[in-house]
């Protein structure tokens, strides 16, 4: 075996050895959980039961809070904001309003309370939500719950309560007289002889299929959302939806002068089911339901206690396609004239001569060449200029010329 043929074996050699050696190793890591090129799993949310519902603010007529008792009072509108941590999703948190028979909660008494109001949402990704009730203008219970809302609470020494069921997250009672002459009941008059009544059974249908309580990370970019509320008997109110462009998929004071009112629809309703609706925008958007007049622009002025419902979303930027851009008009198209077609001139190629007949018809006289210049490929396109008539008469005697002195060469035996 040559040199450099054992040279190359030996190194085909060691790079065999050298493979299975790394192989091995890189099993052996993997097998002792060393790195790999996997991808990491993302983490799990690490939260559960009522802390899945954290930074929770109140905010009422009274101002805003991070408690419910001894914030809230008689009429309120009351407002909750929360946040799901990163990566959880929460089944259900509620907000509710109960009438209530005295001012101070009894467990004793406490089956005698009737839901006033109520607020859910349910499957709450992670981020800020909102939900609101209003509270009646007699003694009042309100509760901040996670879970769905118990209708009828109690009896006492039963396991149909809030807290009792580890659900309770806040609470309020209040209110300085009875709902009613039986103290169990309670009218809508007293809703509308409030400063402040609220309107109750408010759905949202997104979409055209999708049916919820709460718009907070419900909606998508580019659905109609169609509004449907109760307002109490012998009640008026004002309320609105509308729809902004925005530069974020979340709401900050800091961008929200930025956002641009996109649609939106009011109304004073009566007693009564009523219904509203607009569309979002098909890039990153705000919508809100709101008490009152639509705000066209944002800053140093917010909704604020006027919310009901809100949401936040979308994934492009609006840019220049916040609306559809007005086509520009294209001109109209002046009638065509067609051209009439130049006519061919006739003295390109001079025509020939025509002699009038006495007849008055047209007798067209052709110039017939002569054989000399036939054969010669001499023109005869000016039969009547002179010049071209010499020039081609000395043309056809200096060819004749030359063939008698081809003859006169030729000797007799080549005959």
């Amino acid at each position: 075996m040559t040199g450099p043929l054992k040279v190359a074996v030996a190194g085909f050699s060691a790079a065999l050895v050298m493979g299975a050696f790394s192989g091995a190793a890189l099993a052996s890591s993997q097998a002792h959980g060393g790195p790999t090129n996997a991808k990491q799993v993302s983490a799990s949310c690490s939260a559960s039961g009522n802390n899945l519902i954290q930074d929770i603010s109140f905010t009422t007529n009274q101002g805003t809070s991070t408690s419910l008792s001894g914030h809230v009072a008689t009429p309120d509108h009351v407002v909750v904001a929360f946040t799901v941590p990163a990566a959880c999703t929460l089944d259900e948190a509620s907000i509710v309003s109960y009438q209530a028979p005295s001012g101070t909660f009894d467990a004793n008494t406490a089956s005698q309370q009737t839901v006033f109001r109520s607020q859910s949402g349910t499957n709450l990704a992670a981020g800020r939500h909102t939900l609101a009730v209003d509270v009646p203008a007699c003694y009042f219970q309100v509760d901040f719950v996670r879970g769905a809302v118990i209708a009828h609470l109690g009896p006492q020494g039963s396991n149909n309560f809030y807290n009792a069921q580890g659900r309770l997250i806040a609470s309020a009672n209040g209110g300085s007289k009875s709902c009613s002459a039986g103290g169990t009941g309670g009218t809508t008059d007293s809703v509308c002889a409030s400063s402040s009544p609220q309107p109750s059974d408010v759905s949202f249908l997104l979409g055209g299929s999708k049916t919820v309580s709460n718009l907070r990370g419900q909606a998508a970019a580019g659905e109609i959302v169609k509004a449907t509320f109760t307002v109490p008997a012998n009640c008026s109110m004002q309320l609105s939806l509308a729809s902004y462009t925005a530069p974020l998929p979340y709401f900050t004071t800091a961008s929200a002068p930025q956002q641009t009112l996109f649609d939106s629809q009011t109304g004073t309703f009566t007693g009564g089911v009523h219904s509203m609706s607009i569309t979002l925008p098909t890039c990153m958007y705000q919508v809100d339901f709101v008490h009152g007049a639509v705000l066209s622009h944002f800053g140093p002025d917010f909704y604020e206690g006027r919310l009901i419902s809100a949401d936040n979303g979308g994934t492009t930027s609006c840019g220049a396609t916040t609306s559809t851009p007005t086509p520009t008009p294209s001109p109209t198209p002046l009638p065509k004239n067609t051209p009439t077609p130049t006519p061919t001139p006739t003295h390109t190629t001079p025509g020939p001569v025509t002699t009038p007949t006495p007849s008055g018809s047209v007798l067209a006289v052709k110039a017939t060449p002569t054989p000399a210049m036939a054969v010669l490929g001499t023109s005869t396109s000016t039969p009547d200029t002179g010049t071209h008539l010499a020039i081609g008469t000395a043309a056809l005697l200096a060819v004749t010329g030359l063939l008698f002195l081809g003859l006169a060469r030729i000797r007799p035996e080549e005959i």
